[in-house]
């Protein structure tokens, strides 16, 4: 969706970017795994361009992409965490992860104070800045060593 300003009214213009085929298709579980990690392969693969890196939650979809970016990329991968504590869950997986695919590792300590002295930018970026206040957090340390993010 897009909002378009005509005759001095702005309007809601949708436009259809593509056509997903979900047909049902019988395949097996091997196949299905198969095809899911060649997908995953390309699509990442077709986003290293410029600096990439990886913003690395220490969960699994972030991990992934993080170990497949890896085999691809022609320089060692960056990856960031932002955390309020080194010591939480989340923080020592994405630590592990990104000592298994030797990546340069940030991790961003945030403090309450850091996100409430954002907060009139970021609520100026964002409409409802809900999750993205840590988005933008770990998204303008990044931009210090990267172009692109996953």
């Amino acid at each position: 969706m897009t909002v378009v300003k005509r005759d001095n009214l702005l309007q809601i213009e949708t436009k259809k970017y593509a056509i997903i085929d979900a047909t049902p298709r019988k395949i097996s579980e091997k196949e299905a795994v198969e095809k899911l990690r060649v997908l995953l392969a390309e699509s990442v693969r077709n986003t290293l361009f410029a600096k990439t890196g990886v913003f690395l939650s220490g969960g699994v979809d972030s991990s992934v992409v993080a170990s497949i970016a890896c085999q691809y990329s022609a320089e060692p991968l960056e990856t960031f965490t932002l955390t309020d504590d080194v010591n939480n869950a989340d923080a020592v997986y994405a630590r592990f992860v990104a000592q298994q695919i030797n990546s340069n590792h940030t991790e961003i300590i945030t403090t309450l104070e850091d996100q409430i002295s954002k907060l009139p930018y970021m609520i100026y970026l964002a409409e409802m800045p809900g999750k993205r206040g840590a988005t933008f957090l770990i998204a303008e340390k990044a931009k210090e060593k990267i172009k692109v993010a996953l």
